[in-house]
């Protein structure tokens, strides 16, 4: 199952759908797949995001500074790059 992943960034944004997501916070690394329990967290600096789209391809991005909130069919990363 596919749940909307949208990056908000200082210049674009971008909305995807992903079957999951693997992040790392300041609490440590994980993976959100649809129907995660909602929580917000900041994103470890300078930390990758890995994401598996629709189309079965894997895609990562850098970002230096950010925060994330999990809805159980959405997340949304807002991020400086």
């Amino acid at each position: 199952m596919n749940f909307e992943l949208t990056i908000i960034a200082p210049t674009s944004t971008k909305v995807v759908f992903v079957h999951w997501l693997d992040i790392k916070t300041s609490s440590g690394s994980m993976i959100i797949c649809q129907g995660h329990a909602p929580l917000i967290a900041s994103l470890q600096p300078k930390s990758t995001l890995v994401f598996k789209d629709a189309l079965d391809v894997i895609e990562t991005m850098t970002v230096e500074h950010g925060i994330v909130t999990v809805e159980r069919s959405r997340v949304v990363l807002i991020v400086s790059e």
